[in-house]
């Protein structure tokens, strides 16, 4: 991922070349306003100091790093909506015993004693407060704006993630740091049950990932696999409520009426008969007739000079687009048209329209409404479902009677505070590529700084920008995707779902998205499988 230096002073000229500051930080997602001081750090949840019996595998690495300083403070990255990540916070008082705190989601840190300093090198005493943020899943890894790439070797990566988390510590809202060959430990409540993850810190000062060691805990994919079929818990009924209700959708998106486009008598038309029934989407046509496109270069006008013994009409590409074919014994031809209707018929064609577009605009809503309860109902299922998937993986290995806390515990020897990760490097996607153009359900077209592709199946979030999007979306078929995207007023996201992005042929080179806007706080305030089944 590429940075921008934002700590020490600029010449005027290196000012000028970035003069746009706030374009150039916001692709970026730094900022130099630490979370904690964020109105919504204030409303977090508290750390407990409190210790749950919990399923612990144990797989520590112990870890060395350069002398600590004030970058690690400063390298927080901000939220691509307008809502925050969840932080929390605990104030403990430091004595010669060691400390043991409990966040909200599960995870244990513990602090020995004697081992924090202050920035002279002076050994803290006194009451401390711990600063704490979890980024476990594909909406932590999106609302966090942590970078998720790596580079090795000199070839790009995307993180998988098995959980990230931010642990800084103060005095006085001053920073202060893990004394030279001492370490915490974090016990991080992890929701994925992989094996496939290595330990990494994000140095602050190149921005860059650092390796520290594998993660030896977790099952395979296979076993993964294997557990979550023997269990057959999956509700039909559940699902099938939401595929009734996305063929309703489909249904009903036919049948949106078209705007009446009056007759231009420059041009080739000619009426046709069709149903209504057929081709509710022109109700609003009085007196419909069809106009032969720019688009099409076959037609002749000697062809109205022919007894054609039949016609048929169907749907084209394009919303306002139909195909008319005539045939007769000896030859067949098609023309690309657009519907129209005579311009003394347009008054009360787009009264019909109005009135049409008014009732379809209802049904719709009411449609989306059930869509996201569903979608919410569902999500919660799933959730349900990947904590007995954990839950019975647990057992496997501990063959405990009684399980307390259904978590996948991912240790941490951590020396230096900062951010860490148990993430696994995924290769950019290549397979297949296609020039994208993104529409909202209005048709109008959305142009946005990042797109981020978010897949279901791994923890992975792709941050795409702009110019390399533009160029060609590059993405995994067969892969279960999603698009995130986010409005430029920070207001909304932006959303192609996992089924709409099956529609997608690898062969495809334009394609058109037509995306779905829900708003920042209800996109915040649902989970990532509430999200995926949207």
């Amino acid at each position: 991922m590429k940075n921008i230096n934002i700590k020490d002073k600029l010449t005027p000229e290196e000012a000028m070349k970035f003069k746009n500051f706030n374009g150039v930080l916001n692709k970026f997602y730094a900022m130099k306003i630490p979370f904690y001081k964020s109105p919504y750090f204030l409303g977090g949840g508290v750390l407990t100091a409190v210790v749950t019996s919990i399923v612990l595998y144990n797989s520590q690495a112990n870890f060395s790093t350069e002398n600590p300083n004030n970058l690690a403070y400063e390298m927080i990255y901000e939220s691509p909506i307008e809502e925050e990540l969840n932080a929390e916070s605990h104030k403990v008082i430091l004595s010669d015993k060691e400390i043991q705190l409990t966040t909200n989601n599960g995870t244990r840190i513990v602090l020995p004693p004697n081992i924090l300093v202050d920035s002279n090198g002076n050994e803290v005493v006194g009451e401390i407060e711990i600063r704490f943020r979890e980024v476990l899943n594909q909406k932590d890894i999106f609302m966090s704006g942590m970078p998720m790439n790596y580079n090795e070797n000199g070839e790009e990566y995307v993180f998988e993630s098995g959980g990230m988390f931010e642990v800084l510590a103060y005095q006085n809202n001053n920073p202060i740091y893990i004394k030279e060959g001492k370490s915490i430990s974090v016990a991080l409540a992890s929701e994925q049950a992989g094996d496939n993850f290595n330990l990494y810190y994000l140095n602050p000062q190149t921005n860059e990932w650092d390796f520290k060691g594998k993660d030896e805990i977790g099952y395979s994919r296979e076993v993964i696999r294997q557990k979550l079929d023997s269990l057959n818990l999956v509700e039909d009924q559940k699902i099938e409520e939401k595929e009734q209700i996305l063929a309703e959708l489909k249904e009903l998106k036919n049948s949106k009426p078209i705007k009446p486009k009056a007759q231009n008598k420059d041009k080739f038309s000619f009426t046709i008969n069709v149903d209504y029934k057929d081709f509710p989407e022109l109700r609003a046509f009085n007196g419909l007739k069809f106009q032969v496109s720019d688009k099409d270069k076959k037609f002749d006008p000697k062809y109205a000079d022919i007894l054609w013994e039949s016609v048929d009409v169907l749907r084209g590409e394009g919303k306002d687009e139909f195909v008319v074919y005539f045939a007769n014994k000896s030859s067949k031809v098609n023309f690309i048209t657009t519907p129209v209707v005579k311009s003394e018929n347009m008054e009360l064609a787009m009264s019909d329209y109005n009135r049409l577009i008014s009732s379809y605009k209802i049904q719709k809503d009411s449609l989306k409404r059930r869509k996201r309860e569903a979608a919410k109902r569902i999500g919660e299922r799933s959730k349900k479902l990947n904590e007995l998937k954990i839950i019975e993986l647990n057992k496997m290995a501990q063959e405990l009677a009684v399980i307390v806390e259904n978590k996948i515990m991912r240790n941490f020897q951590v020396s230096q505070f900062g951010i860490w990760n148990s993430d696994c490097p995924e290769k950019m996607p290549t397979e297949a590529i296609v020039k994208a153009d993104f529409r909202d359900e209005n048709d109008e077209k959305l142009n946005f700084k990042n797109i981020f592709l978010v897949q279901k199946n791994k923890n992975v979030v792709l941050n795409i920008d702009r110019l390399d999007y533009e160029e060609g979306l590059r993405y995994t078929p067969n892969e279960e995707t999603m698009i995130w995207a986010v409005t430029s007023d920070r207001k909304h996201v932006a959303i192609y779902s996992v089924e709409k992005f099956k529609r997608l042929k690898p062969d495809q080179k334009f394609y058109v998205f037509e995306m779905e806007l829900i708003s920042s706080k209800e996109f915040a305030a649902m989970s990532s499988e509430q999200i995926f089944n949207l």
